[in-house]
């Protein structure tokens, strides 16, 4: 089961830009830019779910947060990996962000 599934409801996830995002499959596949982008899509896609009362709540944010790290580990880790290769493909210096 995916993370964010029991805490957000099985109806309300599957019809949310979380699934949308991840069914794109863009965040382990395509350009460095692309997965990046993917990441960043799929981790926001979270982020919508960290409301309660429509009111931002700091400890739904952190919740979704980890989640979306619990999700996006693995993915993260392959995307550095392929950064890496770039760079040194490149013969790029490396950048720290």
């Amino acid at each position: 089961m995916l993370p964010g599934v029991e805490t957000i409801g099985p109806a309300a996830f599957s019809e949310s830009g979380v699934v949308a995002e991840i069914n794109k499959n863009r965040y382990k596949s395509g350009s460095v830019q692309e997965r990046r982008d993917g990441i960043q899509a799929i981790e926001n896609a979270f982020l919508e779910f960290n409301k309660s009362d429509g009111r931002v709540n700091a400890g739904l944010t952190r919740r979704r947060y980890a989640e979306a790290d619990e999700f996006l580990g693995e993915a993260r880790a392959e995307f550095k990996e392929l950064e890496k290769k770039v760079r040194i493909a490149s013969g790029s210096p490396a950048v720290k962000i």
